[in-house]
């Protein structure tokens, strides 16, 4: 018997949100990353990346880039620099440590 939706048996799993981090090369942009759909595409063209990627900066300029492409949708106009800053602090807190799945002996 198939159950109506809402009447499902068991657990609820919590909705689960992810969101991608991918790179892109844009020379005709001045963006640091943009946004499109559940993927931040961050512009490898751009000279801060260059640097970024030169000075061992590269995940703070993942984060910024992320929270400036977010920046937009998660606040209004008077907001974003707060939520950049919030964001930037929530990352810099963060858990350091990779947290991995159990590997399978055999």
């Amino acid at each position: 018997m198939v159950e109506p939706p809402g009447k499902r048996k068991g657990r609820r799993r919590p909705a689960r949100y992810a969101l991608r981090i991918e790179f892109e090369r844009r020379p005709d942009s001045s963006e640091l990353a943009r946004l499109v759909e559940a993927t931040v595409w961050v512009n490898e063209s751009h000279p801060a990346y260059r640097r970024a990627s030169g000075s061992r900066a590269m995940s703070y300029h993942v984060a910024l880039s992320a929270a400036m492409a977010l920046a937009p949708l998660a606040a209004e106009p008077a907001y974003q620099h707060e939520f950049v800053t919030a964001f930037l602090t929530r990352w810099g807190k963060a858990d350091l440590r990779v947290k991995r799945g159990r590997r399978r002996k055999g």
